[in-house]
């Protein structure tokens, strides 16, 4: 029987391999590093080329999102009538008699009539091409809990275009609430829409349509209208109302500025009131434009109650509401307090009433009106701001940010004197 310790010191052995050229070693530590590098750079040759070749394919499957910032240029302030200087009337009133004298004499015929509504005519189609008709679509659930989809048509009007969009003005009844909207264009394309910024005040909303939904012949055929100045509309200027006027998407009246109040009193501000015969429906959609076809004002309600068409609309200037178009158009919301108010005259400032703005009016659940800022009292800080005039209340507001806490100075009438008096107002949104 062979002995078990041979096997036990047989396993024991160690194996030794064969000594390995260095030379060699190296050789193949090369090899592998070559082989490394020649692949990596054949990779990388290989991912150039794929990002060039598929770069344009990606860019337009998956544009770059880029928030573009609509410009709406601001107006100069107004200049009231009967301002200018002695020699200025001196030169200007024999040209004027001139001029008045030729227009008496002249004697106007059926056709200059038919010129004149033909021109205007003229303006009203080439201004098609901003026009849209905005369709919403609200879901809402009847008695019996099913969906019953219910609808809403107005006019809306291309107010900007960049390069990624089309900004366009519509009434807040047809996109407030509303699950989806879709914008028809004047050839017929129908696109969906979303809603950038709405203004409860005066009623409108700001809707964007997206450009890469839309094929080149409809960039072709759609414009924006460019803005006016409604500080320059005059009492006698013959205008047009374009949208829905007559309730119907297109449709178009003319008319005449029977009367232009300025500085009429609105939340938070001033505005200039343009009165006009032509058909107006705020509803619906109606936009103001002069005869060179520039925007100037847009309707609003006035009332619910006045049965008289005339009277339940009236037309905004455009001038007093484009910073806050502005900050629709790019998706900023508007600081907003609440109250309506007058400048304190200097008559009565010389009397002893403190300067500042009397508040004629709380909107109700407002910021002011839940602050406890009552009629009668007299604004005289907005935060770290002293207020003596409307356009130093509207600059002190454009300064503050919604949701933010601010204390509002009031002098309040007690016993035939005026106290002091600080509210703490969460300013809100319009």
């Amino acid at each position: 029987m062979p002995d078990s310790r041979e096997k036990k010191d047989f396993i024991k052995e160690k194996v030794i391999e064969p000594e390995k050229d260095k030379k060699q070693i190296l050789r193949q530590i090369g090899k592998r590093v070559l082989g490394f590098s020649i692949c990596g750079f054949v990779f990388g040759i290989c991912a150039v080329l794929a990002a060039l070749l598929l770069s344009p394919l990606l860019h337009h499957a998956y544009p770059k999102q880029t928030q573009e910032v609509v410009k709406i240029p601001k107006d100069a302030p107004d200049v009231q009538e009967g301002d200018e200087t002695t020699s200025a009337k001196e030169t200007s009133e024999p040209v004027a008699d001139i001029v008045q004298s030729a227009i008496q004499q002249y004697r106007y015929s059926a056709e200059d009539f038919a010129n004149m509504i033909s021109s205007l005519s003229e303006i009203g189609s080439d201004l098609d091409k901003t026009i849209v008709s905005i369709q919403s679509v609200k879901n809402e659930k009847e008695w019996f809990d099913n969906t019953v989809p219910t609808t809403g048509v107005c006019s809306g009007i291309v107010i900007a275009s960049t390069d990624s969009e089309y900004v366009i003005l519509a009434p807040i009844k047809a996109t407030g609430g509303a699950d989806s909207i879709e914008v028809t264009f004047d050839n017929g394309v129908v696109s969906a829409a979303t809603v950038k910024g709405v203004d409860k005040i005066t009623g409108l909303s700001i809707v964007s349509v997206e450009k890469s939904n839309l094929e080149e012949r409809t960039l072709q055929s759609v414009g924006a209208i460019s803005l006016g100045n409604s500080n320059e509309v005059r009492r006698g200027q013959v205008i047009m109302s374009i949208g829905s006027p007559m309730g119907m998407v297109h449709s178009t009246s003319y008319g005449i500025v029977s009367y232009v109040a300025r500085n009429m009193s609105v939340v938070d501000g001033t505005a200039r009131f343009i009165y006009t015969d032509a058909k107006l429906d705020a509803d619906s959609g109606t936009f103001i434009v002069n005869v060179k076809g520039e925007l100037v004002g847009f309707a609003v309600k006035t009332s619910e109650k006045e049965s008289n068409d005339s009277r339940r609309f009236v037309v905004y200037g455009i001038s007093d509401f484009k910073n806050i178009l502005e900050r629709m158009s790019n998706a900023k919301t508007s600081p907003y307090i609440g109250i309506q108010g007058a400048e304190i005259p200097l008559n009565m400032r010389e009397a002893g009433t403190p300067a500042g703005i009397y508040v004629t009016s709380c909107a109700n659940d407002s910021p002011a009106y839940v602050a406890g800022i009552q009629v009668g009292d007299i604004v005289t800080d907005v935060g770290s701001i002293s207020v003596k005039n409307i356009g130093e209340y509207k600059k002190a507001l454009e300064g503050l940010n919604v949701g933010e806490s601010i204390s509002v100075k009031v002098r309040r009438s007690s016993v035939g004197k005026y106290k002091e008096v600080v509210f703490t107002v969460n300013v809100g949104a319009r």
